[in-house]
């Protein structure tokens, strides 16, 4: 009983403060989620199935970062390559590329082209790639998506829901080489110059990681992560025309819920 007690005022004195109005996100679809606890902060619509276009390459990247056993192999771009429709990191045939610098790729630039070669590298063939994603969704508790692509260009059973992307980032921030990846806004590796696309890291002062997406169909979709004085929280927008400004009101709204408070002294007893 003591136990659930000090714990019950641990959860109280974490929320505590002086806390902002909770926003109004225009945003359709949304969720702002505490990074250590998976607690609901905000949400809108979150358990809705919304298409997801380039988010979906946070999934992909935690798959190759959990199956290649090796980031520095290189991979040869064939020579009857035809490339991949939409957001590119501009492979060509023949290009020699490891499978580090396309992971920059995919999560930089967005390469719908990375996206599809590291599934071929790493698997062998896309079926099988996409077979692992769906798996790994399932794994960590993504019950409402399913995916049918490394890329995220429109399916119709390519799909997921506000919920889900926070808990798939959360998995995804628990990565330091994902975390690094998505944290830098400029790199020259394997001979591509390679910039990022999520624009809050330059907008907003605690955004350390996140991923854009778009497509006509799908919208504006972004999932980011931000930190401040410690606390981390995982923001995402669903099909948002002001996405970069509903991420940093989630953001300012659920930094002013914590306020340290002295629950006891050292040495005391509770």
């Amino acid at each position: 009983m003591l136990k659930k007690v000090v714990l019950c005022m641990l959860a109280g004195a974490v929320l505590m403060g002086s806390c902002l109005a909770a926003p109004e996100v225009p945003a359709p679809s949304c969720l702002l989620m505490d990074y250590s606890t998976g607690m609901v902060l905000y949400e809108k619509n979150a358990e809705q199935r919304h298409l997801i276009a380039s988010t979906t390459k946070i999934l992909t990247a935690l798959v190759v970062l959990e199956k290649a056993s090796d980031l520095d192999v290189s991979v040869t771009i064939p020579a009857d390559w035809q490339g991949v429709e939409g957001s590119s990191m501009y492979l060509e045939p023949g290009d020699v590329v490891t499978i580090r610098g396309l992971l920059y790729g995919l999560m930089l630039n967005s390469g719908n082209d990375a996206a599809t070669v590291l599934a071929s590298a790493v698997a062998g063939d896309e079926a099988t790639f996409v077979s692992w994603m769906n798996d790994y969704a399932a794994r960590i508790g993504m019950n409402d998506s399913h995916f049918s692509n490394p890329h995220g260009l429109d399916a119709e059973d390519h799909y997921s829901t506000a919920h889900d992307m926070a808990r798939l980032m959360i998995r995804a921030m628990q990565n330091e080489t994902f975390c690094q990846i998505g944290h830098t806004r400029h790199i020259e590796i394997d001979g591509f110059d390679l910039y990022f696309h999520n624009k809050l890291l330059n907008l907003y002062e605690y955004c350390v990681n996140g991923k854009t997406g778009y497509t006509a169909a799908a919208g504006r979709t972004l999932v980011t992560a931000a930190e401040k004085d410690g606390h981390q929280l995982v923001a995402v927008t669903l099909n948002a025309p002001d996405d970069w400004n509903d991420h940093i009101s989630l953001f300012e709204y659920g930094f002013s819920l914590y306020s340290p408070q002295e629950l006891v002294q050292k040495g005391q007893r509770m």
